[in-house]
C-alpha cells in the first residue's frame, strides 16, 4: 500500500516518536462547520416563532452590510462568512468545508486554519464591501481561499508529489472556474466575495502552508516539512493590510 503523497510528513524539528495510540483530536474546520450549521438553525427558528424574515435576521446577527461597517461594526467582516440565508446556500458550503477543510488542516494544524479561515473570510468581505453594495452573507469567500491556498500548495509541490499534486491543481482551478461562471449568471451570487476571498487566502497559504523537502536517507529519502519564518508575523500583516482597506476606503454605495 502506498501512502498519499499529500499527507503531511514529519516536521524537520521533531524527532521521530514511537506511537503510543490515537490522542484525541479537535479539528477545527469540524468546529467551524458546526458553528454554520448552527447559526443557521437560530435564525431559522426565531423566524419560524415570530415571524421576521429569515434573510433579515441573519443580516442583522452579522451580515455584511456596507453602511453598518462604515460606521464602525467590523466585526461583520468575519461574522458574514459564517452566516446563510438558505438551506441550499448554506448546502454548498458546508459541503465545501467538509470536503476541503480537513485536507488543508492535515496540512497547516487547527491554528493555521482558522487563521487561514479568518483571513480568507475577511478578503472576501473586504472584497464585497469595496466593490459590491448588495448586503451579503456566506461562507463562500472563506471557501474560496482555501481552494486558493490548497492551489498554491499543488503548485508548490508538483515537483515533488508529481501526478497527486498537479490532479489536485487542476481540481482546484476547475471549482474556481465554475464557480465564477455560476456567478456571472447569478445575479444574487457575490463574485467580488469568492475572488477576495481565493486572492486572501492564496496569499495566506503563501506565508502559513509548510514547505516540503527530500532529506537524505536510507534506504529511501525521508519526506520532512518547515514553515517559513516569521510565517506569522506575515499572516497578522496581510489581515491588517486587510482592514487598512476598510479603514481607508469607501464602501460601494447602491446606485
Amino acid at each position: 500500500m502506498h501512502a498519499d503523497p499529500l499527507q503531511p510528513a514529519q516536521d524537520a524539528a521533531e524527532p521521530d516518536v514511537p506511537p503510543s495510540g490515537p490522542l484525541p483530536r479537535i479539528s477545527a474546520s469540524r468546529i467551524i462547520l458546526g458553528v454554520i450549521i448552527a447559526l443557521w438553525l437560530v435564525p431559522e427558528l426565531v423566524g419560524f416563532v415570530t415571524g421576521q424574515p429569515y434573510a433579515q435576521l441573519a443580516l442583522l446577527l452579522g451580515g455584511k452590510w456596507n453602511e453598518r461597517i462604515a460606521d464602525g461594526e467590523y466585526y461583520r467582516l468575519l461574522t458574514a462568512a459564517l452566516l446563510h440565508t438558505s438551506l441550499l446556500h448554506l448546502g454548498f458550503n458546508a459541503y465545501a468545508l467538509y470536503s476541503l477543510g480537513q485536507h488543508i488542516e492535515d496540512l497547516l494544524g487547527a491554528p493555521r486554519f482558522v487563521a487561514l479561515y479568518a483571513i480568507s473570510a475577511l478578503g472576501g468581505s473586504v472584497a464585497s464591501y469595496l466593490l459590491n453594495p448588495a448586503p451579503a452573507v456566506g461562507a463562500s469567500g472563506a471557501i474560496f481561499g482555501i481552494v486558493g491556498a490548497l492551489a498554491i500548495h499543488a503548485w508548490q509541490t508538483r515537483a515533488l508529489f508529481g501526478e497527486g499534486a498537479r490532479q489536485l491543481l487542476g481540481s482546484m482551478l476547475f471549482i474556481v472556474l465554475i464557480n465564477l461562471g455560476l456567478g456571472m449568471t447569478t445575479p444574487s451570487i457575490d463574485n467580488t466575495g469568492h475572488l477576495g476571498g481565493l486572492v486572501a487566502g492564496a496569499l495566506g497559504g503563501l506565508a502559513l502552508l509548510p514547505r516540503f523537502r527530500l532529506a537524505p536517507g536510507f534506504p529511501t529519502p525521508r519526506l520532512v516539512r518547515h514553515s517559513l519564518p516569521g510565517a506569522w508575523l506575515a499572516a497578522g500583516l496581510l489581515a491588517l493590510g486587510l482592514l487598512g482597506m476598510v479603514l481607508v476606503l469607501p464602501p460601494a454605495v447602491g446606485g
